[in-house]
């Protein structure tokens, strides 16, 4: 199921609901999780997330990502860690 987002009008809190594409209009019946005010919710048009955009290539890891990734390796010493598997080499 595909991720939309939201946002308040009242408050102008953002939020994401996963919701199936046929009931992507459901939330701006409900009310805003932050005001909870009803009837001031508007669908953000953006398009369907439906994968991880680093996995797919889209978007490159922020830079921090190579010191999470070295922790990631001195805490489990015996595994198969391997940088190249998580960083895409296309620079998009």
């Amino acid at each position: 199921m595909p991720l939309y987002d939201y946002e308040c009008l009242k408050c102008n809190t953002r939020f994401e609901r996963m919701k199936k594409m046929n009931a992507m209009d459901e939330p701006l019946s409900e009310p805003c999780p932050e005001c909870e005010a009803v009837g001031h919710i508007e669908q953000s048009i953006t398009s369907a997330a439906l994968g991880d955009p680093i996995r797919l290539g889209v978007k490159r890891p922020d830079s921090g990502w190579g010191d999470v990734l070295s922790k990631v390796k001195a805490a489990h010493p015996n595994g198969h860690w391997s940088d190249k598997k998580y960083i895409p080499s296309s620079g998009r």
